[in-house]
C-alpha cells in the first residue's frame, strides 16, 4: 500500500524549515475529492502502552531492546496483532482517524497499516521523530491530512518532554484541527512534574488562541493522554495549580499556563483581553464531568484515572459544519482484566493489549 507520509526528521523540518511551503498549503480550502468527505466522522485516541519494533535502535527502554532477549518479532507482531483487533473492534469498519500514542517510530505504524490493517482505507500516516524520546506520536487516517505542525514543549528555556503534534482536515464543510498530546507523565511526583505539563498546556492555549483568533468559528479537537486528571486540581485539594483546572473551580483570576474545562456545553468560550496578543482564558469541553458514565480509562494505586482526554472547543457546537456528536471510554471485556481493570501488556506472558483504554469521538456535519 502507497502511503502518504509526514514523519520522522522530516516532518519536523517540513514545519521549521520550509515554513513558508507550510502556510501556502494551508491556504488551500478544499482537499482533493472533498465533495465525498463522509457526514460523519469518528476518531480514537489510544495510549497502546509501548509499541517498539524488533530493531535494536539503541533508544528503546531496556525492556524493548531485541539485544536482552525478550522482545523480538515474534513478540512486536503480537502487539500490532492485538492493536489492529482494537482498531477494528472498536466502531464498525473502525475509526476514520486514529490518534496513537507510545509508538517507537514511523515503521510501528507503517507495519500496523500494511500488515495488519489491509483493506481498511489507513491511506496517510505521520508520526513525530523526537530526538532523546524513545516513544513518539503518530496518526493514522482514512482522510487526508491538509496542515501539519509540531509544537516544541518549553520549560525554562528548555525543551521538555514531547511535543504536540498538529494536523487540520479541510472539508467541503469548512477546516478543522486535531492535535495529539502526550503530557509529561508523574513519575517523580505529581507536584514536581506539574510545570511541565502547564507547560504544555500554555502552548496548546496559545495555539488554539491564534485558530480562533483567525477563525472565531475554528472546529478544534485536543486528544491523547495528558497524564492530568479533568478534576486534578480538587484532586490535589487545591493544593498547587494544575494544567487542567474545572471552570467551576476558579475563585482567583484565569491563571496563564492552564486550560479551563467545563462539562457544560453552554460553558465553553474564547475570551480575549484588550491585549489581544494575550488569550484570557480558553474554555474547552471536556465530556468527563458527566456525559462520560465510566470510571476512567488507566488505573493506578486501584483507582481509576481520567488522563485519556477528548477536549472540544464552541466550534463544534455552534451549528455550523461538523459538530460534536458523542463521545465514550472503549470499555469492551476483551480490553479488560479480571479486576474490571485495563488488560496491559506483559511482556514476559506474550499478552495483553495496553494499561490504558481507548476513548472515541464522533463528529457529524450539521
Amino acid at each position: 500500500m502507497r502511503l502518504k507520509q509526514f514523519s520522522g526528521w522530516a516532518a519536523v523540518s517540513f514545519i521549521s524549515v520550509f515554513h513558508i511551503f507550510v502556510l501556502i498549503s494551508c491556504s488551500r480550502c478544499v482537499l482533493p475529492g472533498s465533495d465525498d468527505f463522509p457526514d460523519s466522522i469518528v476518531f480514537m485516541s489510544y495510549n497502546v502502552q509501548n509499541i517498539f519494533d524488533d530493531s535494536d535502535n539503541g533508544t528503546e527502554y531496556p525492556e524493548f531492546d531485541p539485544a536482552g532477549g525478550e522482545w523480538g518479532t515474534s513478540e512486536y507482531n503480537t502487539r500490532l496483532f492485538n492493536l489492529s483487533e482494537v482498531i477494528r473492534r472498536s466502531v464498525s469498519g473502525g475509526p476514520d482517524v486514529v490518534a496513537l500514542q507510545e509508538i517507537e517510530n514511523r515503521r510501528v505504524a507503517e507495519d500496523l497499516v500494511d500488515n495488519y490493517l489491509k483493506g481498511m482505507g489507513y491511506r496517510y500516516l505521520i508520526v513525530t521523530d523526537t530526538e532523546e524520546s524513545a516513544i513518539q506520536l503518530g496518526f493514522i487516517s482514512r482522510l487526508e491530512f491538509d496542515c501539519i505542525r509540531v509544537h516544541e514543549i518549553l520549560l525554562d528555556g528548555q525543551i521538555t518532554g514531547r511535543p504536540i503534534l498538529e494536523i487540520s482536515l479541510v472539508s467541503d464543510a469548512g477546516a478543522f484541527i486535531i492535535f495529539n498530546n502526550h503530557w509529561k507523565s508523574k513519575l517523580g511526583g505529581a507536584e514536581e512534574t506539574e510545570p511541565a505539563r502547564i507547560a504544555a498546556a500554555a502552548v496548546l492555549k496559545r495555539r488554539i488562541f491564534e485558530l480562533v483568533s483567525d477563525d472565531p468559528l475554528a472546529d478544534i479537537i485536543v486528544l491523547g493522554d495528558l497524564n492530568e486528571n479533568w478534576d486534578e486540581y480538587s484532586r490535589t485539594g487545591e493544593g498547587y495549580i494544575t494544567a487542567l483546572i474545572p471552570l467551576e473551580d476558579i475563585v482567583l483570576p484565569d491563571p496563564a499556563g492552564p486550560i479551563l474545562i467545563t462539562g457544560s456545553r453552554e460553558a465553553i468560550s474564547c475570551v480575549s483581553t484588550a491585549d489581544a496578543a494575550e488569550p484570557e482564558s480558553i474554555v474547552l469541553y471536556s465530556p468527563w464531568p458527566g456525559e462520560v458514565s465510566e470510571s476512567g480509562s488507566y488505573v493506578y494505586n486501584d483507582t481509576w484515572q481520567t488522563i485519556d482526554h477528548i477536549l472540544i472547543n464552541s466550534g463544534m457546537f455552534n451549528s455550523i459544519g461538523f459538530e460534536y456528536e458523542s463521545s465514550c471510554v472503549l470499555k469492551d471485556d476483551y480490553l479488560l482484566n479480571s479486576y474490571g481493570y485495563p488488560l496491559k501488556w506483559r511482556t514476559e506472558t506474550g499478552y495483553g493489549f495496553s494499561d490504558h483504554l481507548p476513548v472515541i469521538l464522533r463528529i457529524k456535519r450539521e
